[in-house]
């Protein structure tokens, strides 16, 4: 069948698939793949193609990405230590001092307090409007390091 396109918009990110308004049918979803025929028709009319719209992480997403990357570099330094993840070292922590692990339990759960304490101070800055939006690289490098030297 013969299609008669009024307009393109890419269907993915990699733009190997669109969806076509056409008269004849409505939208129809073409492919590299499944209809090349169209696909070949659709590049060679000249015809512009909309792009893939990308979404914007709302602020609630960007904050949630942010606290997932936190506990991620909290959770890879208490493996690294040889814990389960920082949660176990926070547990062996609350064991009497000199116990077995409890320094390093101890040492890492003061790491993460001061870590999230950071973290909330980027946040509430930049929620106020005191600092432009961090990046995860910039965020970072503003986290304490482990281990938290003495004061």
């Amino acid at each position: 069948m013969t299609y008669i396109i009024i307009s393109a918009s890419y269907a993915n990110s990699e733009s190997t698939a669109a969806v076509i308004l056409t008269h004849e049918a409505g939208a129809v979803a073409i492919s590299q793949i499944d209809t090349p025929e169209l696909w070949a028709d659709l590049h060679s009319s000249g015809m512009s193609i909309e792009p893939f719209p990308v979404p914007v992480p709302t602020l609630e997403e960007k904050i949630q990405a942010m606290d997932d990357a936190i506990k991620l570099r909290l959770n890879a330094k208490a493996v690294e230590m040889r814990f389960d993840n920082i949660a176990s070292a926070i547990a062996a922590a609350s064991l009497p001092v000199g116990e077995y692990r409890q320094a390093d339990g101890a040492a890492l759960h003061l790491w993460s307090a001061r870590t999230w304490q950071k973290a909330e101070q980027i946040r509430d800055a930049f929620l106020a409007g005191e600092r432009p939006e961090p990046t995860w690289t910039e965020v970072e490098t503003e986290l304490p390091t482990f281990p938290i030297e003495a004061e």
